[in-house]
């Protein structure tokens, strides 16, 4: 068992199997352990002849008792090397050496899919992941959006690469888009594809549950998948364990499905998409927030050699990953032969979100990933401005009252806020939105959603009683077009 074909993963023994989406983690118990030593050939044990001479009698056939199985994982258990992450490219050392061997002991990285990386010059590398290149047909909120995606696109590279060992948190990136089929899993789709991976989706149960979504979140921690996507996060997203787990600087406990174990927190990098989620704030303060817009109907799509009829990027991105990795770690060998800096961040990760703005903003001169990123995270994390971006995203513009609010989410199935949506009495719905909604307007009379601004009107009552009626008039911002600087 010594051999490269088992690992140790925490207090389990595991090995790398080949699976439907490439390669993951399977644990060797008891009952597969014994299954397999009788595939290696026949199994014997000394049977005495006589119960009184330990050295009459001989080997006879037998079969593994599962004391036996338990005894022999727990003998082996320490000898064998310790395993973090299985991963379908050959990561990039700290000193700028490309992994070789399918098995690095330094920093456990189970190669499973290697492929030849060409080096690439600086400029080529920001031609082909920038504005001409991978980016081309993105739209974004912002050019800090830009930004915060060419972050992401770099991301796994520096996560599985200089810093493997590295105890410093990542984000999870978090895309959002104004609209439905905008791209943003595409955007996820198309890194996994960059680096060979199969994005291990994740999605939830019932409107905003939580409960088995963590499970099933741990369950492709458990199988050691390098990349996951939170995929189409609504309503109310509340998770303890996400939390921990995005804090945690190594070892992480993990119980899923019936199933414990342990996963070390550095080997894997988390995605998300959403069109309009309401999260904590422990959480937003751990997203990197990538905002997207739609298309126009009539956008003229790059079409990509090789890229199939349709000229598709994922399948152009397939053919030519080798290529593209190679941009990845031109840029990341340029950070290192700087010697590593970083920038001033205000994110709560601040040493990642720091190198990989280093890289964005000194390498490609493009907007700092931090402009206006707090207020996003603000807005993510207060669950009546949550709820506003779906509403204006799902019903336009007009002119409503906290009563028209009510009724549009129950037509578009959106989540209302939780103050108002645990009410038991439905007819006190009303009084609580509004109720939410004067703390958001509280020192202001309008507020900014993406491509959307709602304002709070006054009008004279109408009838006896006297008073006013507050009014929320919402209509389009002008959009603001990303420009990005092209290198020289």
């Amino acid at each position: 068992m010594a051999g490269r074909n088992y690992y140790r993963r925490g207090p389990d023994v595991v090995r790398v199997v080949a699976c439907e989406k490439g390669h993951q983690m399977e644990p060797l118990g008891v009952q597969l352990l014994r299954s397999e030593a009788e595939q290696l050939g026949e199994l014997v044990r000394w049977s005495k002849s006589n119960e009184k001479d330990a050295t009459s009698g001989g080997l006879a056939p037998a079969r593994m008792k599962s004391d036996d199985a338990v005894a022999l994982l727990a003998a082996v258990h320490q000898r064998l090397p310790r395993i973090r992450s299985v991963v379908n490219f050959p990561p990039l050392h700290v000193d700028g050496r490309i992994q070789s061997g399918q098995f690095d002991g330094q920093t456990g990285l189970f190669c499973a899919g290697s492929v030849e990386i060409p080096e690439v010059s600086l400029n080529e590398a920001m031609q082909l992941l920038g504005r001409s290149g991978l980016l081309r047909d993105f739209q974004f909120q912002t050019p800090a959006d830009g930004s915060r995606l060419l972050a992401a696109i770099l991301a796994p590279g520096l996560r599985f690469g200089p810093w493997a060992q590295s105890l410093a948190p990542f984000p999870m990136i978090l895309t959002e888009a104004d609209k439905s089929q905008s791209g943003k899993g595409f955007a996820s789709e198309m890194i996994a594809v960059l680096y060979g991976e199969h994005m291990a989706n994740v999605t939830q149960q019932g409107k905003g549950g939580v409960g088995s979504f963590d499970e099933k979140i741990q369950s492709e921690l458990l199988k050691g998948r390098p990349l996951i996507c939170l995929d189409n996060l609504r309503g109310h997203l509340n998770s303890t364990m996400l939390e921990s787990f995005m804090t945690a600087r190594g070892p992480f406990p993990l119980r899923a499905f019936f199933r414990e174990g342990e996963t070390d927190s550095r080997a894997h990098l988390l995605f998300a998409t959403s069109n309009g989620v309401q999260m904590t704030e422990d959480l937003a303060n751990r997203c990197l927030i990538v905002r997207i817009r739609k298309q126009a109907e009539n956008y003229p799509w790059q079409q990509w050699p090789d890229g199939g009829v349709t000229g598709n990027l994922l399948e152009h991105l397939a053919i030519h990953r080798a290529l593209y990795l190679g941009a990845v770690y031109a840029v990341i060998r340029c950070w290192i032969e700087a010697g590593m800096p970083t920038t001033r961040t205000t994110h709560s990760f601040r040493d990642t979100v720091g190198v990989l703005n280093w890289m964005v903003t000194r390498v490609f001169g493009w907007p700092d990933v931090m402009d206006g990123h707090n207020q996003i995270q603000q807005g993510q994390a207060n669950p009546v401005l949550g709820f506003l971006r779906e509403f204006v995203q799902a019903a336009g513009a007009g002119d409503y009252y906290a009563s028209d609010f009510l009724e549009g989410a129950e037509e578009h199935g959106l989540s209302l806020p939780e103050a108002v949506e645990k009410r038991p009495d439905i007819e006190g719905r009303p009084k609580a939105l509004g109720r939410l909604l004067a703390s958001v307007f509280k020192e202001r009379e309008s507020v900014s959603l993406d491509d959307w601004r709602i304002e709070r009107v006054r009008k004279p009552r109408i009838g006896g009683g006297g008073g006013e009626l507050k009014i929320y008039r919402v209509s389009r911002n002008d959009p603001v077009q990303a420009v990005f600087p092209l290198p020289e």
